[in-house]
């Protein structure tokens, strides 16, 4: 008899059990999240950064060779 007149309780206990674990798993989601964005970020800017010192060094290049073949 005493399980019965402690179900509810146990049940509204478990509810907010799971509601805790909800709002961590989606605080952690957010942070995943976070730092994925930061993460493309950073391929991105590495990406842009080689791309401008291969094109600084073909226009170095050209003008070095442009002389030299005239």
């Amino acid at each position: 008899m005493g399980d019965i007149i402690k179900f509810p309780g146990w049940l509204a206990e478990k509810e907010r059990e799971l509601d805790e674990l909800a709002i961590n798993l989606e605080f952690e989601k957010h942070v995943i999240d976070q730092e994925a964005k930061r993460i493309n970020e950073a391929k991105m800017l590495h990406r842009t950064r080689m791309m401008v010192a291969f094109c600084t060094g073909m226009i170095i290049a050209a003008l070095l060779l442009i002389p030299i073949m005239s």
